[in-house]
C-alpha cells in the first residue's frame, strides 16, 4: 500500500477531493493515518512537491504526532529534504531551509530544531 501511495501522483488526491494538501492531510483517517503519512511523504519527496512537504510537516507539528518508526523516519526525510543541513553538526538555526523553500517549510524546520534542542537539553539533565 505504501508503494501505491508513494507512486500515485499527488495531483490525483488534490484533484480528486478538490482540496489543497493542507486540508487533505488534516482529514480524519483513523488507523490509516500512519500509512497515509508515510506514503504521502514518500510521494512528496519523490515528486518534489513543496506544498505537500509543507502540509505534512505542519500536520506532524500541529496534529496527530507521528508515532510509528516509519512515520518518524518519513518526517525526518521530509525535514532533511526541506533543509538538507538539518542535523548537521554546527548547523545554524538561521540557515533553516534551502533558499527557494517556502516560508512555511523554513518555519516548520525552525520549530523542529527548537524542539530537538529542548529535548536534547532535557535528556542531558
Amino acid at each position: 500500500m505504501l508503494e501505491v501511495l508513494a507512486r500515485t501522483p499527488l495531483r490525483a488526491w488534490t484533484d480528486g477531493f478538490g482540496l489543497p494538501p493542507s486540508e487533505l492531510v488534516a482529514l480524519p483517517s483513523g488507523g490509516w493515518a500512519p500509512v497515509l503519512f508515510v506514503g504521502w511523504s514518500r510521494a512528496a519527496i519523490a515528486q518534489g512537491s513543496a506544498d505537500w512537504m509543507s502540509a505534512l510537516i505542519r500536520a506532524a507539528l500541529t496534529g496527530r504526532r507521528p508515532g510509528a518508526t516509519a512515520e518518524i523516519e518519513a518526517l525526518r526525510q521530509l525535514v532533511r529534504r526541506a533543509d538538507p543541513g538539518l542535523g548537521a553538526p554546527g548547523a545554524a538555526p538561521e540557515a533553516a531551509g534551502v533558499p527557494d523553500a517556502p516560508p512555511s517549510i523554513r518555519d516548520a524546520v525552525r520549530v523542529l530544531r527548537f524542539r530537538y534542542t529542548m529535548l536534547k537539553e532535557l535528556d542531558d539533565e
